[in-house]
């Protein structure tokens, strides 16, 4: 989106992850957007899906399918995660290690498309 710079609707940049939109009036604040990407965890690009689990989560987890684990625990930026399945899940949903290795192993594709980040 290209806009001239200033007055009235010009795109500015707030910081590196929001872009604002300075408001119709002259003296008014700005609004600010909200962006939401979502990339595929594909095997064609040799992305492993526990690893980007373990880097997501701030965990240690060892992947089945290859023998290496992925410690990212020292990872400071995470302040919280949990897994929230529906009642009727199996035990073994709850953990992270568990459900990510099995995700990785029922697909078999060289293509396969393991996830969501």
């Amino acid at each position: 989106m290209t806009r001239p710079k200033g007055g009235a609707g010009a795109v500015t940049d707030c910081n590196p992850t929001v872009r604002c939109i300075e408001s119709r009036k002259e003296e008014g604040p700005s609004i600010a957007s909200y962006h939401f990407t979502a990339r595929m965890v594909r095997r064609k690009e040799k992305r492993i899906v526990t690893q980007v689990a373990a880097y997501k989560f701030a965990d240690r987890i060892e992947c089945a399918r290859t023998g290496e684990a992925f410690d990212y625990r020292n990872n400071e930026r995470v302040m919280w995660t949990g897994i929230n399945g529906p009642a009727f899940a199996p035990a073994w949903v709850q953990y992270r290690s568990v459900l990510w290795n099995a995700v990785e192993l029922a697909e078999t594709r060289k293509d396969a498309q393991l996830a969501c980040e």
